[in-house]
């Protein structure tokens, strides 16, 4: 068996811009509370009810403003760190979670494809919440 890099096992699961596109989710995110601080009113909604409409209200300041921001970069960071310790493991087969007289009958080819399917789902998270928290 030889061995890949993470880019290219990465390469195989989803194309690679697609992380240039959520990072700019992430930073558009900062950007935005960035350049309209000025304008919020003093007092602005920190928890919202299950209707959507704030039932919590606070003081304007940066943890506030910032806060959803910052949840956009911590799930960023901790799904692409997931993402790349997935992809760093030589032997896939010993991230399913069976047996080892069960795991002896899955071939690496199928390990693999579980590999990307999970990477792709991960990737689909992290993209979904980034613009959870963007919008």
């Amino acid at each position: 068996m030889h061995r890949t890099s993470i880019w290219h096992r990465l390469a195989k699961c989803y194309p690679i811009w697609w992380e240039s596109v959520i990072l700019a989710l992430v930073i558009c995110s900062f950007w935005y509370a960035a350049t309209n601080y000025a304008a919020l009113p003093d007092r602005v909604p920190t928890h919202f009810g299950i209707a959507g409409l704030p039932d919590g209200w606070g003081a304007k300041n940066p943890a506030h403003v910032y806060a959803l921001s910052l949840m956009s970069l911590v799930f960023y960071l901790g799904f692409s760190g997931l993402t790349l310790w997935i992809a760093a493991i030589s032997d896939p087969k010993t991230l399913i979670n069976r047996s080892p007289k069960l795991l002896e009958t899955i071939s690496v080819e199928v390990a693999e494809k579980i590999r990307r399917v999970t990477i792709r789902g991960l990737v689909a998270v992290k993209g979904s919440l980034v613009i959870m928290f963007l919008i």
